[in-house]
């Protein structure tokens, strides 16, 4: 039986009312979400930013607890090991896309970036329990491009909010979420968090999570509830000046203006090289 991890760290103040969350393993963290925080804590100092980390071993709580003394932030962690992974359930039959993307046969690496894609899904009703939070979750590999005023960010994130793929718009992306507020945002917290564990116990295969949101929207839908679309802008892979947030996800990361934007807010230990990466890119 599928059990989620011990839950640890410090979730949100119930006195913050404005959100951005994304979810990431600690390498993760120093390479793109520590840039993600500084874009946002030092850009729009109003807005709350939390971080849940999947720990494997290597989390440096230093540099993590420095973060959470000098900003608005927080991060919550749970510990997993190989053998977590490994006894991950598995749906033999609908491994071969992860197989293609990935270009391995190894399973339980294909189930460990599975979960690591899918677990902050799973923690919502665990993380937010404030019904009047207004939260934006987003990917890690993320980077703000432009300010943006409290009632524009609030009018985004009163209704639940989804991205349909631009080529497929009964699919959507699971990069960028609006959770709602009020009874409503509780429900959905509750509903895709379910929904999310639901299908880790009957056997997990990559793209799982966006299968599981695709069901979960269409399950609102079926009980009149009211979603809404995200704006292209605020989850953004075009590379443009006048995006909000900017998504590497994919290969966009790689892509110099995406670098570019990066570069400013990254940790020391990776400015020099990421810098040298841009002076080299044509």
């Amino acid at each position: 039986m599928f059990r989620l991890p011990p839950l640890e760290g410090r979730c949100v103040p119930e006195d913050c009312k404005d959100i951005v969350f994304f979810s990431c393993d600690y390498d993760y963290f120093d390479r793109h979400g520590y840039a993600l925080q500084q874009s946002i804590n030092r850009t729009v100092g109003w807005v709350h930013v939390h971080c849940h980390i999947i720990n494997e071993g290597n989390m440096n709580k230093n540099v993590l607890d420095q973060l959470q003394n000098n900003y608005k932030f927080t991060y919550t962690y749970e510990t997993v090991t190989k053998d977590f992974y490994a006894n991950l359930d598995k749906n033999h039959q609908r491994m071969k896309e992860g197989r293609h993307i990935f270009k391995t046969d190894d399973l339980d690496y294909i189930a460990r970036r599975t979960y690591l894609a899918s677990v902050r899904f799973m923690r919502l009703n665990q993380l937010f329990k404030n019904p009047h939070q207004h939260i934006f979750q987003i990917d890690c590999d993320t980077i703000l491009r432009n300010g943006f005023h409290t009632n524009d960010f609030r009018h985004l994130t009163k209704y639940v909010a989804v991205m349909p793929k631009p080529k497929d718009p009964g699919v959507f992306i699971a990069s960028a979420l609006c959770l709602g507020i009020d009874d409503d945002g509780m429900q959905f917290r509750d509903l895709f968090s379910t929904r999310m564990i639901e299908a880790f116990e009957k056997g997990i295969y990559w793209y799982v999570d966006q299968d599981v949101l695709k069901a979960v929207i269409a399950e609102w839908a079926k009980l009149n509830k009211h979603w809404e679309k995200i704006p292209y802008k605020w989850n953004a892979w075009g590379m443009k000046r006048d995006e909000i947030f900017s998504t590497g996800k994919g290969s966009k990361k790689e892509d110099k203006r995406f670098k570019s934007a990066q570069v400013k807010w990254l940790p020391e230990h990776w400015y020099q090289k990421i810098l040298k990466e841009i002076r080299d890119l044509p």
